[in-house]
């Protein structure tokens, strides 16, 4: 898994996404945290436990369903200047389902032995109906703040 170092002068998302990205608020979240460098995707060689414990991903492939949290979309490993790796997604769902899917991703993390912490429609940087989710050891001096896109 290679890292890629962040710079708040280039979009870091594919183009297609630019329309949909509050990049005023994603930078925000990049500044707040110290985030340093983040990457697509989840580990395909350790749980993310493990990911978060050891940073490195090695050991034999896993099956998609074995690592992948819940209703995971939209999803970014990031870094920490002092390299705390956490993973942020922010997939699609109904508001109306917003407590369901906080009890099923939050109980997942728990069983992991990882923590989750899962926002409402009004975080996050998708301009569209996306909830925001983190999940790492330890979320204490996570700072998330609320978006301009509130619906």
């Amino acid at each position: 898994m290679k890292f890629t170092k962040i710079n708040l002068k280039e979009a870091p998302f594919s183009e297609s996404w630019n329309d949909y990205t509050d990049f005023k608020n994603w930078h925000n979240f990049i500044k707040d945290n110290q985030l340093y460098s983040y990457l697509r995707g989840l580990p395909s060689r350790s749980t993310l436990k493990y990911y978060f414990e050891n940073g490195r991903d090695v050991g034999e492939y896993l099956r998609n369903e074995e690592n992948r949290p819940p209703f995971y979309d939209h999803g970014y490993m990031y870094k920490t200047k002092d390299r705390k790796a956490f993973i942020v997604y922010q997939p699609y769902g109904a508001l109306d389902k917003m407590d369901e899917y906080r009890q099923v991703i939050e109980c997942w993390a728990t069983e992991r032995g990882i923590e989750a912490k899962v926002y409402g429609y009004d975080y996050g940087w998708y301009t569209s109906s996306s909830y925001l989710v983190i999940m790492g050891l330890d979320l204490s001096n996570i700072k998330v703040e609320k978006a301009l896109n509130a619906h």
